[in-house]
């Protein structure tokens, strides 16, 4: 009795196996967001997660304070981990590596208050995990 066909198959188990762990990079999952500032939704924002590693993901709200969607490098979706939460507005852009800005001067158009533009200050944070519904009301505070 050969050995052979047995080889074989443990082989192709193993190759199948070895590429189901190529893939093993957390993938995006869907997060929803309520941005309420005194107990009144915050419109038309840009809310941005930022995790320790550089990561980040963002969403615009609509007129009921609710994010549209958040997205990471692109693709619709949040990376599992855990998040500070920064605000800014709608039309900004999130500044380049090695960019300073001055977020210490508060900008009359925004309603909410000039700490949430920046990680440092923001008292906010979340944590997105891998399963389960990612759904979180945010409670801006002066």
């Amino acid at each position: 009795m050969s050995t052979r066909p047995y080889l074989q198959f443990c082989f192709g188990v193993a190759a199948l196996l070895a590429c189901l762990g190529c893939n093993s990079e957390p993938q995006p999952v869907p997060v929803s967001m309520t941005v309420e500032y005194k107990g009144k939704p915050v419109a038309d924002i840009r809310v941005n997660l930022l995790d320790n590693t550089g990561g980040s993901a963002f969403a615009f709200t609509d007129a009921s304070g609710k994010t549209d969607g958040f997205k990471t490098a692109g693709k619709p979706g949040v990376i599992p981990g855990e998040y500070k939460v920064t605000i800014s507005p709608k039309d900004s852009s999130i500044p380049a590596a090695g960019e300073t800005v001055d977020y210490s001067t508060e900008s009359p158009k925004q309603p909410f208050p000039p700490k949430y533009r920046s990680a440092d200050k923001s008292d906010q944070s979340v944590t997105v995990k891998s399963e389960g519904e990612n759904a979180f009301t945010v409670e801006l505070k002066d």
